[in-house]
């Protein structure tokens, strides 16, 4: 079953790259959605109902120093992280056929990882608030006033 999808590519790219690719289309896809709704002045009308804060709407500066921040880490540091954790992940992962999950394992799966992943976010950004980390790293995602989330997700 996973033989058409893996045949003729190196397992570096397997086991670095296709994560990587995947986590920037949801990242940009969602991420870009929810941006686009909010400073979008058409968009932001449609859609203020729905926000945490309806009367506010990043600026086009706003914007410009959000995306000066986040892109050179997404381009730059996660495949950095990628690639350095390929040690560690070719010698647990095994990318022979019998070794790879079933369909119904991914069905499964899929939903306990977004689970878990949302609790790791959780703990990970309390972590942040901690002084000596608010301080020197996460202070600037502070600094936005602007929720760019419907209330429904994030409040």
């Amino acid at each position: 079953m996973w033989r058409a999808l893996t045949e003729g590519y190196p397992d570096w790219f397997l086991l670095a790259g296709v994560p990587y690719i995947i986590f920037m289309s949801l990242y940009l896809v969602l991420g870009g959605g929810f941006l686009l709704l909010d400073w979008w002045p058409w968009l932001h009308k449609q859609v203020r109902h729905a926000k945490c804060q309806p009367e506010t709407s990043p600026s086009t500066r706003d914007v410009a120093t959000i995306l000066s921040v986040t892109l050179p880490q997404i381009m730059l540091l996660y495949p950095l992280a990628f690639v350095c954790g390929l040690p560690f992940l070719k010698g647990r992962f095994s990318l022979a056929e019998e070794d790879l999950p079933s369909w119904r394992e991914v069905a499964w799966s899929t939903p306990v990882f977004a689970l878990a992943s949302e609790i790791f976010f959780y703990y990970n950004h309390r972590l942040l608030h901690s002084s000596w980390l608010y301080a020197r790293v996460h202070k600037l995602h502070h600094e936005f006033k602007v929720r760019l989330f419907p209330r429904k997700l994030r409040c």
